[in-house]
């Protein structure tokens, strides 16, 4: 097996178990972000146990979004850190394997620090059936 094909399995592999912790926890799950990817994300998600409860947003971004979207009330992150201070977190917008971190970090800085982030890896998903390989 080749390396990019060892990190596509182990990647693919940890999505899996993620997907599977995030099904049985009591905890609230949101979605970071509220693009194309958000939405994908907020369909596909259920298929695998897993339901989004809200959408988190910076402030400067809610006013052009709305209270809700793809069926998912709109938060900022201060009322995220009120209302759900232990809620799961999945990063739902497009970013690249080498930015990952970045992502992360900035997404913590904004939330508690009970919160979790979670990231899944847009290029990583189609192998679930979450995107086709064109969008990807």
């Amino acid at each position: 097996m080749s390396g990019l094909q060892q990190r596509l399995h182990y990647k693919n592999s940890r999505i899996t178990e993620i997907l599977g912790m995030l099904s049985r926890t009591d905890r609230p799950v949101g979605l970071c972000g509220a693009g194309m990817y958000a939405g994908i994300l907020s369909e596909k998600l259920p298929e695998y146990g897993v339901k989004p409860q809200f959408i988190v947003l910076e402030e400067k971004y809610i006013s052009s979004m709305g209270s809700n979207a793809y069926g998912l009330p709109v938060i900022s992150t201060r009322e995220c850190a009120e209302k759900y201070p232990d809620s799961y977190i999945i990063i739902a917008h497009i970013y690249n394997y080498e930015n990952e971190w970045s992502v992360v970090k900035r997404t913590q800085q904004l939330l508690t620090p009970d919160n979790e982030i979670i990231t899944l890896g847009a290029v990583w998903l189609s192998s679930l059936d979450f995107m086709n390989s064109s969008y990807v």
